[in-house]
């Protein structure tokens, strides 16, 4: 965008056009948070080439995160689907790093979709539960997971969080924090619970 430099966007549009088919339908099922945040390239490509395919795959997965798996207060899920490897891998579980995969990409289909009232407030939602599950009260940081059923090796007993930090987690929760504050409106009702998580 800074650059005007065509064969860029081509570029772009050539690793889009490898996951999503003629019509726009993404080729992946959505199992994990860490594949919504690819939308936020499809948006980009359709604001600047308004190609009817780039907004289909966006609108699909802003659809799928309204039936997206959540903990009993709302939270999204990590994973759907665990791994062969362990089945319960991320189901029921908050990872600290999903805020960055999901709420990025909701602030931005808010914007480009005309959606931004009902973004805002999924957004909202899914930075206070994530906090209220992760965030330690004595240094503010964001423990790495939770896991709701409280069966996961990692998990603490009573707090149901792992005992450890993740820098790079804590750096995307603080990203999708401040992109969010930019999205939320003034008199939003969480605004306030926001700014006090960051």
């Amino acid at each position: 965008l800074r650059t005007q430099t065509a064969s860029y966007l081509q570029r772009i549009q050539s690793w889009a056009d490898a996951v999503v088919d003629a019509s726009g339908k993404v080729k992946t099922t959505i199992t994990s948070l860490d594949l919504v945040q690819p939308g936020l390239v499809l948006m980009l490509l359709y604001e600047n080439t308004q190609i009817e395919k780039y907004r289909v795959g966006p609108t699909a997965i802003r659809e799928y995160l309204k039936t997206y798996p959540r903990t009993p207060d709302g939270g999204f899920w990590h994973m759907t689907q665990g791994t062969s490897a362990n089945p319960n891998l991320g189901k029921n579980q908050l990872w600290s790093d999903g805020v960055y995969m999901s709420t990025p990409f909701l602030a931005k289909y808010g914007t480009v979709f005309n959606d931004s009232a009902t973004s805002s407030d999924e957004i909202a939602k899914q930075l206070t539960v994530y906090a209220s599950h992760l965030q330690d009260s004595a240094t503010g940081l964001m423990f790495h997971a939770y896991d709701e059923s409280g069966t996961a090796t990692w998990a603490d007993p009573v707090t149901k969080h792992s005992s450890e930090f993740w820098g790079r987690a804590i750096g995307w929760f603080g990203m999708a924090t401040v992109d969010a504050l930019d999205t939320i409106p003034a008199d939003h009702p969480q605004r306030a619970a926001v700014l006090k998580i960051l």
